[in-house]
């Protein structure tokens, strides 16, 4: 694969190429200050990777980084090699860019107050609750040749609203109970600027609407304050990565379990530390079939796991820096 990307100069029109950039680069090229408030103010407890992908998706379409245009949203996605279902992140668009890009097409004129139909009480799981049944909003632009286009969209609560999760499938959660105008308010004001800018929106859908359906998981609440970083942590060399491709081999071990432990897709996106763990904790599976092997011949007798076990009880504690087993 190429380690370049080709782009469209915007003045001259040309083609030029852009070097590919790492997730160091990518982050080391970001202000401290503005790194500092994304990991721990708008993303709370988001990983490296996922900030990198919110950053470089704003870079590509020229978006503030901090007005929240996308989402960090977590995603139960088929492992094709395992065939387990695993979380990850991934990127969704909020209704703040929705409304940067309709402001940057100039021909957006705006969008009409919400008009709401009639309030309706009802009890949803164990939560009595008030709604509006549903939404209109208009979204207005100016056509190619002068006249202006109104766009109405009209979305319901019940089909937007979101829940509590397995637990309360029916109750709604908590910005939903407090607040049921304003967010049935984005979502309808999201669909007519669908309905007005096809062009620009597709059918991308945002947060705000995707929020809770069922494939969505909010795993960031109670994150503890993560320190303001530096450099990211370095990521291992190709000779590394061999390195630990021979242990796995010479342990029996599984290379995509193991990927799948420290939460990468490759070896090669290990970092330095969590290389120096797998390493100890690869010696210390071994070193524990040594010692089974040499009870067993001592006794010569099958030997019991737990002999094994006791003998080991420190052994999983590593030296992260050497990768050495502690006995």
């Amino acid at each position: 694969m190429s380690d370049k990307l080709k782009n469209i100069d915007e003045t001259t029109k040309e083609i030029v190429t852009l070097p590919r950039k790492t997730l160091a680069e990518l982050i080391n090229e970001t202000d401290a200050s503005i790194y500092y408030t994304l990991k721990n103010s708008i993303y709370p407890g988001a990983r490296d990777e996922s900030i990198a992908m919110v950053i470089a998706a704003c870079k590509a379409r020229d978006y503030p980084v901090l007005s929240k245009c996308y989402h960090i949203v977590p995603m139960s996605v088929k492992n094709a090699q395992t065939g387990q279902n695993e979380w990850r992140d991934v990127i969704m668009p909020g209704i703040a860019l929705y409304r940067i890009e309709a402001d940057r097409s100039k021909t957006y004129i705006g969008l009409s107050e919400p008009v709401f139909g009639p309030m309706i009480k009802e009890k949803l799981g164990n939560k009595e609750i008030e709604y509006p049944e549903w939404c209109k909003i208009i979204a207005s632009k100016t056509l190619a040749n002068g006249d202006r286009a109104d766009f109405p969209a009209i979305e319901y609560w019940k089909e937007n609203y979101a829940t509590k999760g397995k637990d309360a499938p029916m109750e709604p959660n908590a910005m939903w109970s407090k607040r049921p105008r304003a967010q049935l308010a984005k979502c309808t004001e999201a669909q007519a600027l669908r309905r007005a800018f096809p062009d620009i929106l597709g059918s991308n859908v945002t947060f705000e609407e995707m929020e809770d359906k069922h494939m969505i998981k909010d795993v960031y609440d109670s994150v503890p304050l993560i320190p303001m970083l530096g450099a990211p942590e370095e990521t291992v060399t190709p000779e590394q990565v061999e390195t630990l491709r021979g242990w796995i081999v010479d342990s029996q071990s599984d290379e995509v379990k193991l990927c799948n432990l420290y939460g990468v897709a490759e070896l090669r996106q290990l970092s330095v530390t969590k290389y120096n763990k797998a390493i100890a904790q690869i010696k210390t599976k071994m070193a524990k079939a040594a010692k089974v092997a040499e009870l067993a011949a001592l006794a010569k007798e099958p030997v019991q796991d737990s002999t094994v076990d006791e003998f080991f009880a420190e052994a999983d504690k590593v030296d992260t820096e050497t990768g050495e087993v502690i006995q």
